[in-house]
């Protein structure tokens, strides 16, 4: 029944995903529109240019924010399945849906040409390759999936522990960032802020094209922050800002600068 509930949750949150891909569709056709009407203005003056370069920024970051949840919850279908053990259709079809979502995110920015040549694959090859297909999970999602169970009912010490153990068995996989940010998640959340400096350092040095590395240098900054090494979180603010424009990461390095003056 437990299992049950939390399959529920993870088709809600499809749901919620599939809705907001699809007004992003409506909205990205709408700014195209206007986009194209904005480019014969553009020699009226440079208001029209600064409005067609926020349009295409808003919809980058909208994008961009849809392929950060839909990863998220890839990763949480992922626990599950090992979680249940369990390889039935029930299971392939929220894998197929997830997919059906990449599909469309994929071609949202291929549409807004907003993805580096060859920053994603195709999305069929993508699938093929994901973790959530269902097929014989390998003892590297299953060691993951026992950490992070850990991690999610805050059983932290164990949950370092077995992430520690992950790492030395499997350093350099889609899932190394992860663990090893949750290593310092798990010491920032026991309010250890000197430990989890450390491990986000870790994850900035080891994993610098990892999705946690944005993360991880904000948490860096927190840290500092706490342990009143204003100059120090500072810079590390400044570098959100600087390396991650653009992003709920970047407001929140701003808004914490501002505490800082």
């Amino acid at each position: 029944m437990q299992v049950r509930g939390t399959l529920q949750d993870v088709e809600g949150k499809q749901k919620v995903l599939e809705s907001r891909v699809d007004a992003l569709e409506e909205k990205t056709y709408a700014l195209e529109d206007e986009n194209i009407i904005l480019r014969e203005e553009i020699k009226s003056g440079e208001a029209s240019i600064v409005l067609l370069k926020k349009n295409q920024d808003t919809a980058r970051e909208n994008v961009s924010q849809l392929r950060d949840a839909l990863s998220e919850l890839r990763k949480d279908v992922s626990v599950l399945a090992v979680r249940a053990n369990r390889k039935d259709e029930e299971m392939k079809e929220v894998a197929d849906r997830l997919d059906n979502i990449l599909l469309r995110v994929s071609f949202l920015e291929k549409y807004l040409g907003l993805g580096k040549k060859d920053e994603h694959s195709d999305a069929t090859d993508r699938a093929a390759h994901s973790p959530l297909v269902i097929r014989n999970i390998s003892d590297k999602e299953v060691a993951y999936a026992a950490a992070y169970e850990l991690f999610k009912d805050q059983k932290y010490d164990r949950a370092r522990t077995e992430f520690q153990a992950f790492l030395k068995s499997y350093p350099d996989t889609e899932y190394s960032d992860n663990a090893q940010f949750w290593i310092a998640e798990s010491y920032y959340l026991e309010k250890q802020y000197d430990k989890a400096l450390a491990e986000y350092e870790k994850v900035t040095k080891n994993y610098p094209d990892g999705d946690k590395a944005s993360s991880a240098l904000l948490r860096q900054g927190l840290c500092l922050f706490a342990l009143g090494n204003k100059a120090g979180a500072r810079l590390a603010f400044q570098q959100v800002i600087k390396y991650y424009p653009r992003t709920n990461l970047a407001r929140q390095a701003r808004e914490k600068l501002l505490q800082l003056h």
